[in-house]
C-alpha cells in the first residue's frame, strides 16, 4: 500500500499550476482500490507567454504495469512540453519519434490541448489541441450548453511513429470550461459510447453552474448511476480508470 501511494503521488500531478485567468481541477477514480493507479493520466504545465499545456491520456490496462509504461509516455511528453514552445501536433510527433529512438513499447491514446490567453486585458482564450485516438474534448460555453468537439480520428500514439498529428483551435470567451476525460468515463461493455459521450454532454449541462470541484464530483457520481456503474470498493467487472481534467476561463481582474 505505501509503495502504491509513493507510485500514484509520482505519476499523478497533484499541484495543478493556477492564475487568475485559469482555474484548474482533476480527479482520478482507479479501477479498484487494489491498484491505486494504472494507465489513465492527466497533467497540465504552465508555458511562458501565459500558455497552459493541458494532458490526457490512457496506456491499456490499469495495474502496475500499466503504470510504468504511463510514468515513462508521461515523463517524455512532460520533457518535451518545455523544452520548447509549438503547437500540440508538433510536440505529439516528437513525443512519437522519441518514444520509439527509446524503445517504448507503449501503445494510448492522448490528447494534448494548449490555451493560450491574449494579452493584457483581452478576453477569453485560443485552445489549441491534438488528439491521438482519445474522445472528443467537451466545452461548456458560458450559458451552459455543452458541447462535445468532435474531429476527424487519428491514430493512437505507439502504431506509427510517423504518423501525421492535426491541430484544432476554438476561441473560448470568459466563463467557458473546458473538460477532458478519459474513456472509464463513458464507456462501458453494455452501453454504446455515443450513449455515452450523450450522458456526459447532458449531465454536463445540468451541472454547468457548479463550482469546478462540484462539477466533477457531479459528473463522476452522475455518469456512474447513469451507466450503472458501482465504484470501489465494489467496482462492476470490466470497470475502468477514470481521469477528469477541467479547465475554466475566468476574466481578468480589473
Amino acid at each position: 500500500r505505501e509503495a502504491l501511494d509513493v507510485l500514484e503521488g509520482a505519476l499523478l500531478t497533484a499541484d495543478l499550476p493556477q492564475d487568475g485567468r485559469v482555474e484548474l481541477a482533476a480527479r482520478y477514480r482507479p479501477a479498484s482500490t487494489d491498484h491505486r493507479v494504472g494507465g489513465d493520466w492527466f497533467d497540465a504545465l504552465r508555458r511562458p507567454g501565459g500558455r497552459t499545456l493541458l494532458v490526457v491520456g490512457d496506456v491499456a490496462g490499469h495495474d502496475p504495469t500499466a503504470a510504468a509504461a504511463m510514468g515513462q509516455l508521461r515523463a517524455v511528453l512532460r520533457t518535451l512540453a518545455v523544452d520548447r514552445l509549438e503547437d500540440p501536433a508538433h510536440t505529439v510527433r516528437r513525443l512519437e519519434t522519441t518514444a520509439a529512438a527509446l524503445g517504448l513499447d507503449v501503445t494510448a491514446t492522448c490528447l494534448v490541448a494548449e490555451l493560450s490567453s491574449g494579452p493584457g486585458a483581452c478576453p477569453g482564450a485560443l485552445l489549441r489541441w491534438t488528439s491521438a485516438g482519445h474522445l472528443p474534448p467537451l466545452l461548456l460555453h458560458p450559458g451552459g450548453r455543452a458541447e462535445l468537439l468532435t474531429t476527424a480520428p487519428e491514430l493512437l500514439l505507439g502504431v506509427r511513429p510517423d504518423a501525421a498529428r492535426s491541430d484544432h483551435e476554438v476561441r473560448l470567451a470568459p466563463g467557458s470550461t473546458l473538460l477532458l476525460y478519459t474513456d472509464g468515463l463513458v464507456e462501458r461493455r453494455d452501453h454504446d459510447l455515443d450513449e455515452g459521450l450523450e450522458l456526459l454532454r447532458r449531465t454536463a449541462t445540468g451541472l454547468a453552474g457548479r463550482p469546478l470541484p462540484a462539477l466533477l464530483d457531479g459528473l463522476l457520481t452522475g455518469l456512474a448511476a447513469a451507466l450503472g456503474d458501482p465504484r470501489p470498493p465494489h467496482p462492476a467487472p470490466g470497470a475502468d480508470d477514470v481521469v477528469l481534467l477541467a479547465a475554466r476561463l475566468h476574466p481578468v481582474a480589473a
